[in-house]
């Protein structure tokens, strides 16, 4: 629920999407300067100009609403997997990242992640409130 997020929240959720997405589709060479960027103002930036011209060159011809609708989802399932690879060990990381990359292709393994990063992602917080 990120209805208590403030708007710098919500735009960092947006980055670090935007970025996980860049680096799965773009060349090694921009993998590159967004690691060496990667704690710097600039990285945003860099990130989001390659973001637009990426959705720009894919010509998304989805209506308004549902495209918004599937962004969500993927924004709160990505960053739900972003904080599984943080907090869990490196077998569990690995599993929750080979998940959410094959979660991408087909809506049937979307959903299949989705609920594996879900229940990885309720222990974390169980674990947090104790």
């Amino acid at each position: 629920n990120f209805k208590n997020w403030d708007d710098k929240n919500s735009v960092r959720i947006q980055k670090v999407f935007r970025g996980y997405m860049m680096r799965k589709y773009y060349f090694k060479r921009m993998q590159e300067r967004l690691i060496k960027n990667f704690r710097e103002d600039k990285c945003a930036r860099v990130i989001q100009r390659e973001w637009k011209i990426f959705n720009f060159q894919r010509q998304m011809k989805r209506d308004a609403k549902e495209r918004r609708d599937i962004a969500c989802t993927r924004i709160q399932k990505f960053m739900r997997g972003f904080s599984v690879f943080n907090s869990c060990g490196a077998q569990r990381t690995m599993a929750s990242m080979a998940a959410l990359q094959k979660s991408l292709r087909s809506t049937s393994r979307r959903n299949r992640a989705a609920k594996i990063i879900q229940k990885r992602f309720r222990k974390i917080r169980s674990r947090m409130r104790k």
